[in-house]
């Protein structure tokens, strides 16, 4: 929910880096090759907002890692890869042989790394037990209020005939919207 710019252009390699990066947290979910492969495909039909999500993700946790001056062992690294390889039912020197010649064993690192700064926050966090149902209802608060904050300003072009010249000619106009439309919820 954090807002803050992100580069405008954002590289075929990155958005291909988070995909692989998805990719060894689906194997290490456990999930088997062919549903990873299905997920990737939604994954990249969902490329643009996921691959900007990710990166606002990546850039926060790489940001708490410094903080937390969290550090990636090569041991908890070959854990991973060992991890990866049983649940692939593969050895695991084949499974970092085939990171390395991918150039995604720094992606691994990056992962683990995440996933470390991620759990401190988790470890440092305040937790208070609410219902369900309050839940669902602050939530439905908050989103109603910052449906209403949002307004955009979208300009429409009409093109009119002339009835002296014959000529087309263009009216532009300006019209307030409420941010998301209600059939979206």
């Amino acid at each position: 929910a954090v807002d803050f710019d992100l580069p405008e252009k954002l590289s075929a390699a990155q958005a291909i880096r988070m995909v692989e990066r998805q990719r060894l947290e689906l194997l290490y979910r456990g999930l088997t090759v062919e549903e990873v492969e299905d997920k990737l495909a939604e994954i990249r039909a969902e490329a643009e907002v996921a691959s900007r999500r990710r990166l606002k993700l990546s850039f926060l946790l790489n940001r708490l890692a410094r903080h937390f001056e969290v550090e990636v062992s090569d041991q908890e690294v070959n854990g991973r890869i060992a991890a990866i390889a049983m649940q692939r039912g593969v050895r695991p020197d084949q499974l970092r042989t085939e990171l390395v010649q991918s150039n995604r064993l720094g992606e691994l690192a990056a992962q683990i790394r995440e996933n470390k700064a991620a759990d401190r926050v988790i470890d440092r966090a305040n937790v208070t037990e609410i219902a369900a149902e309050e839940w669902n209802r602050l939530a439905r608060e908050k989103r109603g209020a910052s449906d209403k904050k949002k307004t955009t300003t979208k300009k429409t072009t009409t093109k009119k005939t002339s009835k002296k010249t014959g000529k087309k000619t263009s009216k532009k106009t300006s019209k307030k919207s409420g941010g998301k439309s209600a059939d979206k919820e």
